[in-house]
């Protein structure tokens, strides 16, 4: 799987049930390649991502991409968002936790590639 150079990335995935607030995030790891020193990147989503069922988006580059209405929060290794790196492999995880309080669930997949 390799995202688009320009650091923006389409996603899609579904909720089987509603979530609890604040908790879909989406945590993208540097596993290998060029050096990410901003790694972890995570992004909280917001309200409207926590409802059940299918949602999808063009998630822009990570810097400006709080901007956006479906996005709470981006930080980069605790901080301020910065870029994905082109070149770096990244393991990118989808968590959530139910509106019960239940244990987050959440699933990764390995082997992501920022590239042209």
């Amino acid at each position: 799987q390799v995202l688009a150079q320009s650091g923006s990335f389409a996603l899609d995935f579904i909720l089987p049930e509603a979530a609890l607030a604040n908790s879909v995030k989406l945590t993208l790891t540097y596993t290998s390649g060029t050096a990410d020193s901003g790694s972890p990147h995570i992004i909280t989503f917001a309200t409207a991502f926590e409802s059940q069922g299918q949602h999808t988006m063009t998630v822009p580059a990570l810097s400006g991409a709080a901007s956006s209405s479906n996005i709470d929060t981006v930080t980069s290794n605790g901080g301020t968002a910065s870029a994905l790196v082109h070149g770096a492999t990244y393991s990118v995880a989808l968590e959530c936790q139910d509106d019960h309080s239940n244990s987050a669930a959440s699933v990764t997949h390995t082997g992501v590639e920022v590239g042209a």
